[in-house]
C-alpha cells in the first residue's frame, strides 16, 4: 500500500527509508489515512474525532491551539502530546481524569485559583493523598496579554509563543501567593499576570490586589536582583516584559498642545479599570530598565532602548503624588524608587499640586469650545468652571 514517510526535521546523517519505514519517525498509511508513530509505536488520533474535541474543548485548549495538541492511542491508552509548550504530555487515564507525565499531577477539575481572575489560559494541576489536595501548580504559556475594556477576560497568545514557551508556578497556600521558578523572567511574567488581571476589589486567595501584588514583586528582588543571569540586562526577553508592564498606567499629556489647558489621557479605552491603572507600573518599569541600562554599559555594552515616556512623564508624576495618599503601603513605591521617579514632585503634597496648577491655569480662554462646533465665546473664565460646565462632558478623555 502506498505510504508517506516523514523525516525528522534536522538529523546528522542522512538514512535511507527501508521498506520498514526505517529512518522515518511518522508514516502516513494512505490506504487507512491514519499515521504511525514508529519510535513509540502508536497511533494519531483525528482531529475530527469526539475524543480529540472532547480533550481539547475541555482542557487543553486553555495550553494550546488546536493545531498544536497531538493525541496518540497505543493499546488502549491515550497519550496528549503538545510539542510547542516544550513537549509536555498527559496520559488520559481509565478513570477519565488526564495526568501530568512531566510534573506528575492531575488536572484539577476546579481551575479556580482565587487569582489571575478571568485569566483563560492556563492549566492547573494537584497531587491527591487519600481524599485530600495536597499541593498544586499552575502552567502558564509565556505570550503577550491582552485584556479588553471593560472587561475581566484576559488572553495569552497561545499562537505566538516567547521563549521560554511555558512558565510553572507552585500554589502556595500557607503563603497566598504564586511562587516562580528561579528565573527572573519567570516572576517578571507572574507581576505581569497579577496586574493584566487586576480588579479593585482584593483576590481571594492573595488577601490583596493584583495590582498591589504586582508592584512588590517588582519592588522585590527577584525581579531586580542578578542582572548577570541569562535573564538580566542583555535579555530582550526581559525587557519586553518591563515595556509592556509600563503600559499598564495610563498615558497622560498635557493638551492642547502648546497650551497646556488641562490633562488628556487614554483611562476611557484603557484595558485595565481606572483604579487599576497604577502609574507606579510606569516608573518602576523606568527604574528597572535603567538598573539594566547600568549594568550593560558596566558590561561595556551597548544598553537596548526603551519607549515608556508616555507612561512617566510630568503629568503621571503630578498623577501619582496627588494619590499617593490613597494608596496603601503595598501600594506605593519604596522610597528610594520614588525620589528617582519623582524627583521634585516627591515632597509635594496632594494639595500643594492641586494649588500650583489653578495658580498656573486661573484665567484660560475656551478654546475646546470652537472644537465642539460652537460660537467661539471670547471670555476668560476659570479652569475649574468650565471643566465643570455640561460642555465638558463633550471632552472625551479630559479630566
Amino acid at each position: 500500500s502506498s505510504k508517506v514517510y516523514f523525516r525528522p526535521r534536522t538529523f546528522d546523517e542522512f538514512v535511507k527509508v527501508g521498506s520498514r519505514g526505517k529512518g522515518a519517525e511518522f508514516i502516513l498509511h494512505w490506504a487507512t489515512r491514519c499515521i504511525e508513530d514508529t519510535l513509540r509505536n502508536r497511533w494519531l488520533v483525528d482531529v475530527r474525532s469526539d475524543t480529540f474535541k472532547e480533550l481539547w474543548t475541555k482542557v487543553f485548549q486553555r495550553l494550546a491551539p488546536i493545531d498544536r495538541v497531538h493525541v496518540f492511542h497505543s493499546n488502549g491508552s491515550r497519550t496528549v502530546l503538545l510539542p510547542k509548550l516544550c513537549g509536555i504530555q498527559f496520559s488520559v487515564l481509565h478513570s477519565g481524569r488526564l495526568q501530568s507525565i512531566e510534573y506528575g499531577g492531575m488536572v484539577s477539575e476546579n481551575q479556580r485559583l482565587g487569582t489571575l481572575v478571568g485569566l483563560q489560559h492556563g492549566l492547573v494541576l494537584e497531587e491527591i493523598s487519600g481524599k485530600s489536595v495536597v499541593d498544586k501548580t499552575l502552567l502558564v504559556p509565556h505570550g503577550r496579554l491582552t485584556r479588553e475594556p471593560g472587561s475581566q477576560e484576559i488572553s495569552v497568545a497561545v499562537a505566538d509563543l516567547r521563549t521560554p514557551p511555558l512558565f510553572v508556578y507552585a500554589v502556595r497556600d500557607d503563603l497566598g501567593e504564586l511562587h516562580g521558578q528561579q528565573d527572573r523572567l519567570a516572576w517578571l511574567y507572574l507581576a505581569q499576570l497579577h496586574a493584566m488581571t487586576a480588579h479593585p476589589l482584593p483576590d481571594p486567595f492573595l488577601k490583596q490586589t493584583g495590582t498591589a501584588r504586582a508592584l512588590n514583586l517588582l519592588r522585590g528582588g527577584r525581579c531586580r536582583g542578578n542582572l548577570g543571569c541569562p535573564s538580566g540586562w542583555a535579555s530582550k526577553a526581559a525587557h519586553r516584559a518591563l515595556v509592556e508592564l509600563s503600559h499598564c498606567s495610563p498615558s497622560r499629556k498635557l493638551w492642547p498642545p502648546g497650551v497646556n489647558l488641562c490633562e488628556i489621557n487614554d483611562l476611557q479605552d484603557h484595558p485595565l479599570p481606572a483604579l487599576c491603572a497604577h502609574d507606579g507600573f510606569g516608573f518602576l518599569a523606568k527604574v528597572l530598565l535603567q538598573e539594566s541600562s547600568e549594568a550593560a554599559i558596566v558590561a561595556c555594552k551597548k544598553p537596548i532602548q526603551d519607549n515608556v515616556d508616555a507612561h512617566i512623564g510630568d503629568i503621571s508624576k503630578r498623577s501619582y503624588s496627588r494619590s499617593r495618599d490613597l494608596y496603601g503601603a503595598d501600594a506605593r513605591l519604596l522610597p528610594g524608587d520614588e525620589k528617582t521617579a519623582l524627583g521634585s514632585y516627591l515632597h509635594k503634597s496632594p494639595a500643594f499640586c492641586e494649588d500650583a496648577e489653578l495658580l498656573r491655569l486661573r484665567s484660560v480662554r475656551l478654546v475646546a469650545v470652537p472644537a465642539l462646533d460652537r460660537r467661539p465665546i471670547r471670555v476668560t473664565a476659570n479652569l475649574r468652571t468650565l471643566l465643570l460646565s455640561p460642555d465638558a462632558e463633550e471632552l472625551t478623555g479630559v479630566t
